[in-house]
């Protein structure tokens, strides 16, 4: 995270891994970290919770969070897949 505009950075999940994309929507914050799996923070306490763990070596490329309803996302994963979830991503389906 950079607090001011990239020009200063500093860590804000206590696991070194890659993370495969990153959404801000209204107050919270995603992450999908490879190996790790969906993570969510609040934007104001930075306390990450694993949302959905158990990809395996599948990753989400890009999430899309519902202005209207918060727990429904849409996110496209590595194998070209459309998945959606309507539990705040607790559970997928493809779309």
């Amino acid at each position: 995270m950079s607090p001011n505009g990239g020009e200063r950075w500093r860590q804000i999940y206590a696991e070194r891994r890659p993370a495969s994309l990153v959404v801000s929507s209204e107050g919270a914050l995603y992450a999908f970290v490879i190996d790790v799996g969906l993570l969510r923070a609040d934007e104001a306490s930075r306390d990450w919770e694993v949302v959905k763990p158990g990809w395996g070596e599948r990753y989400l490329m890009h999430l899309a969070v519902d202005p209207n309803d918060p727990q429904r996302l849409v996110a496209a994963d590595d194998l070209n897949q459309l998945l959606i979830s309507v539990n705040g991503g607790r559970d997928w389906s493809v779309l």
